[in-house]
């Protein structure tokens, strides 16, 4: 790595640091790889299209950053001055539609157990197909340290805008965006001990963490032979969406507070235990730091929910306990997960929860 093309270094976040532990723990693993795929129809400009990419890593700062590590635990991300665009071409308009699709189900397959060089920037892997004269696929592949899922409709809207104007012939202007050290500078300015004194008083008494008995070892195997893992997708339909929202407006609730409360009711009915605690993922993005709506990063955390279960307890209360309780924790959701884990009772080596809760809800720019 050349001096003169580092521009900045700093920590990594407590996320950050969480996923780049897991990645070198755990080497080959496509477990945080993020890949999306687009269909372009129509004329396309090439050269447009790499600019509008080239202009969105120069102006993002976490876009152009790498991960180093040290044997004593020390962490560092280094921005880099420059980072060159890694763009693949691949040309398979001479395959019949079926052969198309037949090669593009390998390809993402293959892309995603393609490793990242994490000490090399950008952490991220481009490649455009060509299917036909005004038919192309593009494929982005790139590592979740770099981005959070909000992140990613601020990002795909500033290219397609900036290949817009390119297109014709103008160069996209942007307004300047903190840069995600800020964040960084931000983590090292909370109370570590205030959070501490919530985690402990909020995880008191809680010693075994709530099993989900639909992913034990018993479910996990067939004749001793390892199930591994799969996508159980349930999608409600727009009545009962409704049906939700309405209840949670009704009762001056968030939506996500309704669900996470059927959450606990599910995991306490099958496991028997009125007092449950699940692993919730919570957006990370500091009200306080003005601005962040519109930076790029990893600001996910992920903490634990505790919920108390009563059979006496009138439904809009309880779920109006649970938001507060949410709101409180919210404070502190700056917290490493190592740390909570460390503050409470639960036994040195057993996780804090079994199951993971992950409301998405950012939105999707058009």
């Amino acid at each position: 790595m050349q001096a003169a093309n580092v521009e900045d270094l700093y920590p990594l976040s407590p996320m950050q640091h969480g996923l780049l532990l897991e990645e070198l723990f755990t080497p080959g693993s496509s477990n945080y790889v993020v890949q999306l795929s687009f269909q372009l129809i129509g004329k396309l400009d090439l050269q447009a299209l790499r600019r509008a990419w080239e202009l969105v890593i120069e102006h993002h700062s976490i876009l152009r950053t790498s991960f180093h590590w040290r044997e004593n635990g020390k962490s560092l991300q280094i921005v880099r001055r420059h980072a060159e665009l890694p763009l693949t071409h691949l040309n398979w308009s001479n395959l019949t539609a079926t052969e198309q699709e037949a090669q593009l189900r390998t390809f993402l397959k293959d892309e995603r157990k393609r490793a990242f060089e994490l000490t090399v920037a950008p952490l991220m892997h481009l490649t455009l197909i060509k299917l036909g004269d005004d038919h192309h696929r593009l494929v982005w592949s790139h590592h979740h340290l770099l981005l959070d899922g909000w992140s990613l409709p601020q990002l795909l809207s500033e290219i397609f805008a900036s290949y817009e104007l390119l297109a014709k012939g103008k160069h996209p202007h942007w307004q300047p965006v903190r840069p995600y050290r800020d964040y960084i500078i931000w983590l090292q300015q909370q109370d570590a001990s205030q959070a501490e004194r919530f985690w402990r008083k909020y995880m008191s008494g809680f010693k075994t963490p709530t099993p989900l008995p639909l992913c034990s070892a018993h479910h996990l195997t067939t004749r001793g032979k390892e199930r591994g893992h799969g996508d159980l997708k349930l999608l409600l339909t727009p009545e009962a969406t409704a049906a939700l929202g309405k209840i949670a407006r009704t009762y001056q609730l968030t939506l996500n507070s309704v669900v996470q409360g059927a959450w606990a009711l599910l995991l306490s009915r099958y496991s028997g235990c009125s007092d449950v605690v699940f692993g919730a993922t919570v957006s990370g993005r500091p009200a306080e730091l003005e601005g962040v709506e519109r930076m790029l990063g990893l600001f996910i955390n992920t903490l634990p929910v505790r919920v108390q279960v009563s059979n006496h307890a009138k439904m809009c209360e309880w779920l109006r306990a649970l938001q507060e309780s949410n709101a409180e924790a919210r404070q502190y959701e700056y917290s490493p997960l190592s740390e909570v884990q460390r503050w409470s009772d639960i036994e040195k080596g057993q996780p804090l929860f079994d199951s993971l809760f992950a409301f998405v809800n950012y939105p999707l720019q058009t």
